[in-house]
C-alpha cells in the first residue's frame, strides 16, 4: 500500500468533473452570532457573487446562508464545484437580526489565503479533496469531537481515527454529505494526539494529524518584550494569550503554508501563566511565523512589524524583528522643529501618490518631499499607515498598530521616508487610532471574548469622559492596565525604531 501524507488541502488528479463540497463552520467557545454565511466565488454562473452583498452587507435570507447540522456539530452549506478550479471565499457573521451589524473573516479551518491584503480563503477543488480538518472544542476547553470533509468521485475504502489511546474504524461516522464527524463522551484532553486516515483506491491519506502536546514551564528570559525579539543573535518570540491553554507557533520560509504537525509548542512562564515564549533555532535568513490556537485558528503576532502573506515576517540576522533593524540612518544630525514653528501638511499616502487606487507607496511620497519643502512645509502628518484589512483605506480601521501597511511598503521603505524627511529638516507625525480596532486584529483574535480579553470592552460600557462611537469596530478599554501597556509599547516602537516625531490621535472624544 502506498502512503501519502496529507495535512489540510490535498491536490489529486484533475478531472473534468465536479464535486459537491460541503463548507462548514465549527463554533468556538463563547462565540455568539445570529447567523452565519459562506460567500465567495462558488455559485455557478458568477465569479463575483460573494453573498451576494451590498457594500459588505449580506441579506439575512441570502443563498450563502449556512444552517446548523447537529449530526456533525457544525453550520454547513454545500456547493457544486468544478474539479481543477480555484475558489475564493470568506465567512460572514450577522450579530443582529437585520444583518446591519456584520463581520467578514477568513475561514479559520483553512490556512490558505490570498496575499493581496484581503485575506480571502482559497480552495483549490481537487479529487480527492480533504477539507477543513478540525477538533471540536467545548466551553470547558476539552475536545468533544473531531471532523473533516472527504470529497471524492471514487469510493472511500476505509476510515480510521485515533483519539488519545483510543483507535477505531470510522466508516460509520461518515455522513451522507461526506463529512466525517465523531463525538467524544466524555470529552478528551486537548493535549492528547488526534489522527484521521482514509483509504481511497488503495492509497492511504492522512487527513488530520494533531500530535500529542507537552508544555514546558520556564521563566521568560530577561529583557524580552512581547512580540519578536532579536537579542544577542537569538530570535525569541513572546506572546500574551489570555486564558489560552496552550500556544503553538508555525514557522516557514516566506510564501509557504506551514503544517499543524510541524507546529512548535511554546513554553509557558510560571509566574505569568498567560505569557508564552520560544526561541527560534534557525539558520540566518528571513522567515514567516504565525501563532496556532487550539481551535485551529492562525494569526500573526500582535506586535508584528512587517506583515507578509498574513504572517509575521522576521529576519534571523541583522534585519531582526522588522527585517530592517540594520537600516543605516543618514539624518543623525536632524533636530526636531519646535512646536510653535510647525507648518504641517496632512497627507494620505495613496491619494498623495496619485498612482491609482491602492498603488501609492512611501517611495512616491519621498520623490515629492522637495515640492512640499518649496511650499514652506516643515512637517508632514501621515494619515494612518498602520496595517489595515484590504488593499485600499484611509487607515481608520486599524488591524495591527505596530505594523507598517504592506501596500505602502516595507519597514525599510518607511524608514527611508522618515530619513529623507529628516534630511530636509522636515518632521514626520503619525496619525494613530486608539479608539477602536477591526475585529480581525490579532489582539482580539487571540482571545475573542470580552470577559477574558483585557484590551477591549462592550462599546456601550462607557468609561468616564467617554462618548459612544466605534463605527462598528472593537472598543479599546483604556482603563485597563494591559491596554495602557500596549499603547505605550506601540508608541515606543514608532518613536525609537522609526524615529518619528509625534502623533495625532484620532477620535479622542470617544476615548475614555
Amino acid at each position: 500500500m502506498k502512503n501519502v501524507l496529507f495535512i489540510g488541502l490535498l491536490f489529486g488528479q484533475l478531472l473534468p468533473q465536479s464535486l459537491d463540497v460541503t463548507f462548514r463552520y465549527v463554533t468556538h467557545p463563547g462565540e455568539e452570532f445570529i447567523r452565519i454565511f459562506v460567500p465567495g466565488t462558488m455559485p455557478p454562473g458568477s465569479n463575483e457573487d460573494w453573498g451576494p452583498n451590498s457594500n459588505g452587507m449580506i441579506s439575512p435570507n441570502a443563498p450563502s446562508l449556512m444552517n446548523y447540522d447537529e449530526a456533525i456539530d457544525a453550520y454547513k452549506r454545500t456547493y457544486s464545484l468544478n474539479i481543477g478550479s480555484e475558489y475564493l471565499y470568506k465567512i460572514h457573521y450577522h450579530y443582529n437580526e437585520s444583518g446591519t451589524d456584520w463581520q467578514w473573516i477568513s475561514d479559520p479551518l483553512n490556512p490558505n489565503v490570498t496575499t493581496d491584503g484581503y485575506d480571502n480563503s482559497i480552495l483549490n477543488c481537487t479529487d480527492p479533496l480533504f477539507f477543513q480538518p478540525v477538533r471540536h472544542i467545548n466551553d470547558d476547553g476539552m475536545v468533544d469531537g473531531m471532523s473533516v470533509g472527504i470529497f471524492a468521485n471514487d469510493s472511500i475504502n476505509g476510515l480510521e481515527y485515533i483519539a488519545g489511546s483510543d483507535s477505531s474504524d470510522g466508516m460509520e461516522y461518515l455522513s451522507a454529505d461526506n463529512i466525517f464527524y465523531v463525538g467524544f463522551s466524555p470529552p478528551k484532553s486537548i493535549f492528547e494526539a488526534y489522527n484521521i486516515t482514509a483509504i481511497i483506491n488503495e492509497i492511504e491519506y492522512v487527513l488530520l494529524d494533531f500530535p500529542a502536546i507537552s508544555v514546558e514551564v520556564e521563566p521568560l528570559p530577561e529583557n524580552v518584550k512581547l512580540g519578536p525579539n532579536w537579542i544577542n543573535n537569538e530570535m525569541i518570540l513572546a506572546v500574551y494569550a489570555p486564558a489560552q491553554p496552550v500556544m503553538q507557533v508555525i514557522v516557514t520560509t516566506p510564501g509557504e503554508t506551514g503544517e499543524v504537525s510541524n507546529a512548535i509548542v511554546m513554553k509557558r512562564d510560571p509566574e505569568q501563566s498567560d505569557i508564552w515564549w520560544t526561541e527560534l533555532d534557525l539558520s540566518f535568513g528571513q522567515y514567516e511565523y504565525e501563532y496556532l490556537l487550539i481551535n485551529g485558528s492562525r494569526l500573526p503576532d500582535p506586535f508584528t512589524r512587517r506583515l507578509s502573506n498574513g504572517k509575521t515576517r522576521v529576519e534571523i540576522g541583522a534585519g531582526g524583528v522588522s527585517t530592517a533593524d540594520d537600516y543605516n540612518w543618514q539624518s543623525n544630525d536632524y533636530i526636531r522643529p519646535s512646536l510653535d514653528t510647525l507648518i504641517i501638511y496632512e497627507l494620505h499616502v495613496d491619494d498623495f501618490a496619485a498612482q491609482g487606487s491602492g498603488q501609492g507607496t512611501f517611495d512616491d511620497v519621498i520623490i515629492r518631499l522637495d515640492h512640499l519643502i518649496e511650499s514652506g512645509i516643515n512637517a508632514i502628518e501621515l494619515m494612518p499607515i498602520t496595517e489595515f484589512p484590504g488593499g485600499r483605506s484611509w487607515g481608520y480601521n486599524p488591524e495591527i498598530m505596530s505594523s507598517v501597511e504592506g501596500t505602502y511598503g516595507t519597514p525599510e521603505n518607511f524608514k527611508q521616508l522618515v530619513d529623507e524627511a529628516h534630511s530636509r529638516n522636515m518632521a514626520v507625525i503619525l496619525d494613530l487610532v486608539w479608539n477602536h480596532a477591526t475585529s480581525s486584529t490579532p489582539l482580539w483574535q487571540i482571545q475573542p471574548n470580552n470577559d477574558l480579553n483585557p484590551y477591549f470592552k462592550n462599546s456601550n460600557d462607557l468609561n468616564p469622559n467617554e462618548n459612544e462611537g466605534t463605527w462598528g469596530m472593537l472598543d479599546f478599554d483604556h482603563f485597563n492596565d494591559k491596554t495602557i501597556e500596549y499603547i505605550n509599547e506601540i508608541h515606543r516602537i514608532w518613536l525609537e525604531e522609526y524615529r518619528i516625531d509625534g502623533f495625532r490621535f484620532d477620535a479622542t472624544r470617544f476615548v475614555g
